[in-house]
């Protein structure tokens, strides 16, 4: 009977090394190649997001040197954001979320959006206006820990800002009052949103504010 002779291949540091080298330079390969692919499609890729989220808003950015613009809507855990970047990435985001998630095809844009749904369209949101400032500054220092209303002397563009305590990023950020009842928000982490309706704002204050009971 013959046997066969087992040779044991014994692999070094280096050469565990340069396999994992060289699967890095693959994927990172076929990642580019996909971002380009994605790039090209971008107006059809935010047309085609637009059309399956209604409630979705897409803001051009004027200086498009690192993004062209996002995407955001409301999801009853914030608000999402889906960040065009100029080579092609997709950055995806929630204000109750700090993790940035990078899609680089429309399969993994499609399974986020999935993951993070947008809110039913609501028919009886009530719109801000500017005698409902008081109350809802009032009801914020009530509710949330926050500083009361800041009103401004010249009050033509804005009526005034109110700090209030963001409980993930562990920080203060402002609303700032317009005469015409619209709020906008800057968080710690510098994003801006912009609030219309009541119903909007205060789903954004409960997710993302801190009760002066929890703390």
């Amino acid at each position: 009977m013959i046997l066969s002779e087992v040779y044991i291949i014994e692999y070094t540091d280096a050469d565990r090394k340069a396999v994992a080298d060289a699967r890095r330079a693959e994927r990172k390969n076929e990642e580019e190649l996909l971002m380009q692919i994605q790039l090209m499609s971008y107006n059809t890729l935010i047309e085609d997001i637009l059309k399956k989220i209604p409630i979705a808003k897409w803001t051009a950015f004027r200086k498009a040197d690192n993004y062209r613009g996002k995407i955001s809507y409301e999801t009853n855990g914030g608000i999402a954001e889906l960040w065009f970047r100029t080579d092609g990435m997709v950055v995806c985001s929630t204000t109750d979320d700090p993790r940035k998630v990078k899609c680089c095809s429309d399969e993994k844009i499609d399974a986020w959006i999935a993951q993070h749904p947008p809110v039913e369209k609501e028919t009886d949101d009530i719109p801000l206006t500017g005698d409902m400032i008081k109350e809802i500054s009032n009801k914020i220092t009530l509710v949330f820990v926050s500083e009361p209303l800041k009103t401004f002397k010249k009050q033509v563009k804005v009526v005034g800002k109110q700090s209030v305590f963001h409980k993930s990023q562990r920080d203060y950020f402002d609303l700032w009052y317009r005469p015409n009842g619209e709020v906008f928000c800057k968080t710690p982490d510098g994003r801006f949103f912009s609030f219309k309706t009541l119903h909007t704002l205060e789903r954004f204050l409960r997710t993302n504010c801190l009760q002066r009971k929890e703390r």
